[in-house]
């Protein structure tokens, strides 16, 4: 299970490091200084209406992110193909509020990072799937390593799991609705998602 820590560092872990030629990791940057920005610019703000984290994350975070990949491995293959349309669309709409909701909790207690980039091998232009590591320093503490795991489609490049020390966020969530999904499949698990959402 990724603690609310490791989920700082994954959103926060990013140097300026820029490649020659596009890349991944260019992308993950991007991202992370528009958040750093907006953190800071709104940190007063965000005292009196932490619900502002939540349009932050899903405007800045949630567009690079393939939502639909991530939830296929979440729910896995098996229950993904027995869902009926609307199954997918309800378990899309509220998987995407579980994560957001995790990460604007998370950027609360931000702070700055220390960060190294290995490079990408191979050629991008033959890859469809990378893996991007890194190593964080934190303010204290061992260093920990996170990979993100990034997917090309269409020619843009966008997260479908990463993994902080070895422990993936999506392996994570399945495990958490595993007994949900053999139980009682999609129908029980969107029941137990709405009743979260509820309280």
């Amino acid at each position: 299970m990724l603690s609310k820590r490791n989920f700082i560092i994954v959103l926060f872990g990013l140097s300026s490091l820029v490649f020659a030629a596009v890349s991944p990791v260019v992308l993950l940057d991007q991202t992370a200084i528009r958040l750093i920005k907006q953190l800071k610019q709104h940190r007063q703000q965000l005292k009196q209406k932490p619900e502002l984290l939540v349009k932050i994350v899903n405007k800045i975070l949630i567009p690079r992110i393939n939502q639909d990949k991530m939830a296929q491995y979440v729910v896995g293959r098996t229950h993904w193909r027995q869902a009926t349309a609307q199954q997918r669309s309800d378990f899309l709409r509220y998987f995407t509020r579980v994560v957001i909701s995790t990460y604007a909790e998370a950027l609360h207690s931000y702070s700055d990072q220390k960060i190294s980039f290995a490079p990408i091998r191979g050629r991008l232009s033959d890859l469809s799937v990378v893996n991007v590591h890194s190593e964080i320093e934190p303010m204290d503490g061992p260093v920990i390593n996170v990979v993100y795991q990034m997917l090309r489609e269409k020619g843009t490049w966008k997260i479908i799991d990463f993994s902080v020390d070895g422990v993936s966020l999506v392996q994570s969530y399945r495990s958490q609705f595993a007994d949900v999904l053999l139980r009682g499949g999609m129908v029980a698990l969107l029941k137990e998602l709405r009743a979260r959402q509820a309280e």
